[in-house]
């Protein structure tokens, strides 16, 4: 499914089988970071990124929200959607979900 949230294009998956959903949004292509910009997306992902996280796939870094489908309740989908939603905005700034 693919739909915009907050100004922010993403994309979402679910796999019933394996009970996980998924949301994802491009940030930047994976060739313009540097490599002291990856070490600052690992230290976001420690402590400022909640539950969403920055993560490198297909070329790309993705800002990701992943949640056992079952589980999902309507105030998490919310907080997964601004999490990414802002992880995608702060990229290159506070690199911060909140």
């Amino acid at each position: 499914m693919r739909f915009t949230f907050g100004g922010v294009r993403m994309m979402s998956f679910y796999d019933v089988h394996y009970d996980r959903m998924r949301i994802v949004a491009a940030v930047t292509e994976e060739s313009a970071l540097t490599v002291m910009t990856a070490r600052i997306l690992l230290q976001a992902n420690y402590g400022k990124t909640y539950d969403a996280r920055y993560a490198i796939g297909d070329g790309m870094l993705w800002a990701v929200y992943v949640h056992p489908l079952t589980t999902l309740d309507p105030r998490d989908l919310e907080s997964a959607l601004t999490q990414v939603a802002k992880l995608v905005r702060n990229f290159a700034t506070s690199y911060s979900a909140g």
